[in-house]
């Protein structure tokens, strides 16, 4: 996933939750800093920075570059640090949301697959 915006703020009830976790995701926020937060049965909230969110593993933090998001083209350019940052899946190759293949062990992070070079 690619989660964009001025102002990222993610909180899990975890009376109400089992089984959170978060993998291999890129937050771009260039406004204000990226914060998780927990809240207990009685409300009580505990906030994390992504370093130290226990839920969220290999994600990265800055410009995925996409290629035209204004215009809808939310591919990666070459030079992304999402390239093949992705978490394989169990099956060992799957489709990106246009069909193209993620079959060479490392997929991109985000909604389409570059591809190989």
């Amino acid at each position: 996933n690619i989660v964009v915006g001025a102002a990222v703020q993610i909180r899990a009830n975890l009376d109400s939750i089992s089984g959170l976790s978060g993998s291999h995701n890129v937050y771009f926020n260039a406004t204000q800093p990226l914060r998780f937060a927990t809240v207990n049965a009685s409300g009580g909230e505990t906030w994390y920075g992504l370093a130290n969110f226990p839920y969220e593993q290999g994600s990265l933090v800055g410009n995925p570059g996409l290629a035209n998001p204004d215009a809808g083209d939310f591919s990666l350019t070459t030079n992304s640090f999402a390239r093949d940052k992705g978490l394989p899946l169990d099956g060992g190759c799957d489709c990106d949301f246009a069909g193209t293949p993620r079959c060479d062990g490392q997929p991109d992070v985000g909604a389409y697959e570059l591809g190989l070079p």
